[in-house]
C-alpha cells in the first residue's frame, strides 16, 4: 500500500505538522508514504513570488472585503500540474490534509484519479469559503450573508461558492477525518457533508520524544528563572490572530494576584513589551525546533490556550505529553485533550477570569506532581502516535478494498 500525503506547506503551520507526524508514524508501522508540498520552507525569489500569486488570488474575496485580515479562500485557483503529478503516481491513496492558498482548487478534487481521504484542519471544507467560522451557523444551510465577509446578501460569494462545493461533492466518493469530536459534529452538521462519510481520528504525538523531563535542568539551559512559576503561552502569529486568544489572557492575567512569582514565557510571535500584568515576559519568537519547544513545555508550569476556536489544539498536546497541565476553555477541540479538574482547566467560554481562576488552580494544586503525570497518561493513552496509525492503517485498508470494489475487482493489499 502506498499512500500519498498532500498538504499546501511543508513545514508551516499545523496541519504541516499533524501530516508530518502522520507519515512518520505510518512509516514506523511498514506503510510506504510520500509527503508531498507545494510551498517549501525555504523559499527563493520565484517560488515566493509564486506562492504570494496564488495565495492572494484564493484569498482574494477576502481582500476585497470590508474584512481584509479574516482567512478566506475561494478554492478557484486550479493546479493542473500537481493533479498531473498525483494521477501519474504510484500512490494507491491520496491523502489531503491543509490544501488552500492555491495549492488546489475544489474542482481540482474531481479530476485526481485516486481514492480521496481528507484530513480537516479547519471549518474551510464544510462552509462557504470561511476557516473559521466562530459562532455562525450559516453553514449548516447555505451560507450567504457571509459574517466573515461582512456581507448582508444572501447570494453572496459563500452561497455561491457552498453551491459549488455541495455538486462536486456529490460527484466525489471522499472520507473526511476530523481531528476532533467536535470538529466532526460540525462537518456532520453541514449541509455540505452531512451525507458523506466522516471518521473521528486525532492528531498524534511521539510519546517517545515529547516527554517530561528536569524542569529546572531545562531552565537554566534556557535561561529562565529557577524560583518563579513559569506560565507558557504560544501560537503561531499569536498577536495578529485574533482567534488565538492573546487579549482574554491578557484580562486574565490581569486577574492574578499582582504579588504572585510568576514569569511570562511567550512563543511563536515577538514584541517589545517587557512586562504584562506586571510579570516580566520573554519573547522566544518563531520555534522551529521540536527540541526548544520541547524544551519550553518541560520548563513550564502551566501551559494557557485561550483560543476562541481550536480544531484540536496541538500545543496542548504536545505540553500535556511533557508532564505541562493545560488551561483552555471548555469549548471546541480542546475538550477532547483537556480534562477539567483531572489533568488541566476547562474555563467556561470565553471568560477571561475563569482562565485566571484556572491559571492558579493548577499553580496552587496541592499534588502537582499527580496533576503532570495525568496531563501525561492522557497523551499516551489517547494520542500516542502508533496507536492512531493503526488506526490510519484499517482506514487506509477499507478505503482500498471499496475502491477495487467499484472497479469490479478485489486483489490482495501489496
Amino acid at each position: 500500500m502506498k499512500i500519498l500525503m498532500l498538504n499546501a506547506h511543508e513545514s508551516k503551520g499545523g496541519a504541516a505538522r499533524a501530516a508530518r507526524r502522520i507519515c512518520d508514524a505510518l512509516s514506523q508501522v511498514g506503510v510506504d508514504v510520500q509527503f508531498q508540498y507545494v510551498y517549501p520552507q525555504a523559499m527563493g525569489l520565484r517560488d515566493k513570488g509564486r506562492f504570494l500569486f496564488r495565495a492572494l488570488r484564493d484569498r482574494l474575496p477576502a481582500l476585497l472585503s470590508a474584512r481584509k485580515r479574516v482567512m478566506f479562500s475561494a478554492g478557484f485557483v486550479a493546479n493542473p500540474a500537481l493533479v498531473a503529478k498525483i494521477n501519474t503516481s504510484d500512490a494507491d491513496i491520496v491523502h489531503l490534509h491543509w490544501v488552500n492558498a492555491g495549492a488546489l482548487s475544489i474542482a481540482d478534487l474531481l479530476r485526481i484519479e485516486k481514492p480521496l481521504i481528507w484530513t480537516l484542519h479547519d471549518n474551510w471544507a464544510f462552509t462557504g469559503g470561511c476557516h473559521v467560522m466562530w459562532d455562525c451557523q450559516r453553514y449548516t444551510s447555505g451560507c450567504g450573508a457571509c459574517p466573515v465577509l461582512g456581507s448582508g446578501d444572501a447570494e453572496d460569494l459563500s452561497a455561491r461558492l457552498y453551491r459549488r462545493k455541495r455538486l462536486i461533492y456529490e460527484r466525489l466518493n471522499l472520507t473526511f477525518t476530523c481531528v476532533s469530536r467536535w470538529l466532526a459534529e460540525c462537518a456532520q452538521a453541514s449541509g455540505l457533508t452531512y451525507d458523506q462519510n466522516i471518521a473521528y481520528l486525532p492528531n498524534m504525538i511521539d510519546c517517545q520524544r515529547f516527554t517530561p523531563g528536569n524542569q529546572m535542568l531545562e531552565r537554566e539551559r534556557l535561561d529562565i528563572p529557577l524560583g518563579r512559576q513559569i506560565i507558557l503561552f504560544g501560537a503561531n502569529a499569536a498577536l495578529r490572530d485574533a482567534n488565538k486568544g492573546y487579549v482574554l489572557l491578557l484580562s486574565a492575567l490581569a486577574d492574578l494576584p499582582p504579588d504572585a512569582d510568576i514569569e511570562l514565557v511567550f512563543f511563536g510571535d515577538s514584541s517589545s513589551v517587557d512586562s504584562i500584568g506586571g510579570f516580566p515576559v520573554r519573547w522566544m519568537g518563531h520555534v522551529a525546533d521540536d527540541a526548544v519547544l520541547i524544551a519550553l513545555y518541560r520548563a513550564a508550569d502551566v501551559m494557557v490556550v485561550p483560543s476562541l476556536q481550536e480544531s484540536f489544539g496541538q500545543t496542548a498536546l504536545e505540553a500535556m505529553a511533557c508532564g505541562t497541565p493545560v488551561v483552555a476553555f471548555a469549548a471546541t477541540g480542546l475538550v477532547d485533550i483537556v480534562d477539567h479538574q483531572i489533568n488541566g482547566y476547562l474555563a467556561k467560554p470565553y471568560i477571561a477570569s475563569d482562565i485566571a481562576q484556572g491559571i492558579e488552580w493548577v499553580l496552587g494544586h496541592p499534588d502537582y506532581p499527580a496533576l503532570a503525570r495525568a496531563a501525561r497518561v492522557k497523551a499516551e493513552s489517547c494520542f500516542d502516535q502508533r496507536h492512531v496509525a493503526l488506526q490510519y492503517l484499517n482506514l487506509y485498508e477499507r478505503k482500498l478494498l471499496e475502491a477495487r470494489k467499484s472497479c469490479g475487482h478485489v486483489a490482495n493489499d501489496s
